[in-house]
């Protein structure tokens, strides 16, 4: 394994939310199918809530709120 490709970068998009990048290529963020929350029944890479890396492209499903608990 890559130990590049397990390092993110978390790059403020303003209000609150942020764009997660790959180190190692950073064109490619973690991006979200649809606007759902997940569940375990999502059983295709297309359900909603399932995330999957893909090139940037200014979408919401490409912006992340983190929160601390």
């Amino acid at each position: 394994v890559d130990p590049k490709a397990q390092i993110w970068k978390l790059e403020s998009a303003g209000e609150g939310k942020y764009i997660i990048r790959s180190a190692d290529t950073p064109e490619y963020v973690l991006t979200v199918s649809g606007t759902a929350d997940g569940t375990a029944d999502g059983k295709t890479p297309s359900s909603d809530g399932n995330v999957f890396l893909s090139k940037y492209d200014s979408k919401d499903t490409q912006l992340w709120i983190i929160e601390e608990k």
